[in-house]
């Protein structure tokens, strides 16, 4: 788990392939049950509520809480969305999931000034997003499912900040508010940072933590590379 252009699903995808099991992208899971081709178009047809439901619902079905004891849910690597951790009851069952020793939650940590840089490097369409505000008449979720490369790509140079506009939006990160989704990286980590560290039993700290949110648990080291943090991704499971 993590925030939007923390590479949940560029990592995800490598370390299944290095583990050999089957990787799962959640936000996918939930559009193919709710018959969606985007968040968007799945949030304007049914709400809020409604895909909200459907992400607990798949959740607990990856992680394998609705099976029986006898037949355990087979290894997987499942790419949670950025805003799954705060979807009515996604943190609860993450944490009997967790506590039943059923998963492995690992929290891809990137602070605020990553994020950014991250988020300004991709296409416009991408950029067009946000989740402190709701706009009035039909409120969008977090799309989330980033797809962007590891590790941080340069910032765009002068001239660029124009582009960065709510005149585009990837119809799988929906804006909520049409503010710039580039001011609120903040607040988004703010509200969500506590939040995932006391659910994860692993944190992966996937930058040098320059800025003013340093890390609070064990990192990896400063700038890893997607090979490094495969590595020690790959560590965590493989532990007995």
């Amino acid at each position: 788990m993590g925030l939007r252009g923390s590479g949940k699903s560029t990592l995800g995808r490598q370390l299944a392939a290095r583990l050999g099991v089957r990787f799962v992208d959640l936000d996918d899971a939930v559009l193919e049950r709710l018959g969606c081709g985007s968040v968007a178009q799945a949030w304007a047809k049914l709400g809020e509520p409604a895909f909200r439901r459907a992400e607990t619902e798949c959740l607990g079905e990856w992680v394998g809480e609705s099976r029986a004891p006898e037949c355990p849910a087979p290894a997987r690597v499942v790419a949670l969305g950025g805003g799954t951790p705060t979807a009515p009851g996604a943190a609860e069952l993450l944490r009997r999931a967790s506590k039943a020793g059923a998963v492995k939650l690992v929290y891809l940590r990137a602070t605020p000034v990553t994020l950014r840089s991250r988020l300004e490097s991709t296409e416009p369409e991408a950029q067009a997003r946000s989740l402190t505000r709701r706009e009035k008449k039909h409120p969008l979720p977090e799309g989330e499912g980033e797809r962007h490369p590891l590790p941080n790509p340069p910032p765009r140079g002068a001239g660029e900040g124009a582009r960065r506009t709510n005149s585009h939006t990837d119809p799988n990160r929906p804006s909520l508010t049409g503010a710039d989704p580039l001011g609120e990286i903040d607040e988004v980590f703010a509200a969500r940072d506590p939040l995932y560290q006391e659910l994860a039993t692993h944190v992966i700290q996937i930058d040098d933590a320059t800025d003013n949110h340093p890390p609070t648990t064990p990192t990896t080291p400063t700038t890893p590379t997607i090979e490094t943090l495969v590595e020690a991704l790959a560590a965590i499971f493989e532990e007995s």
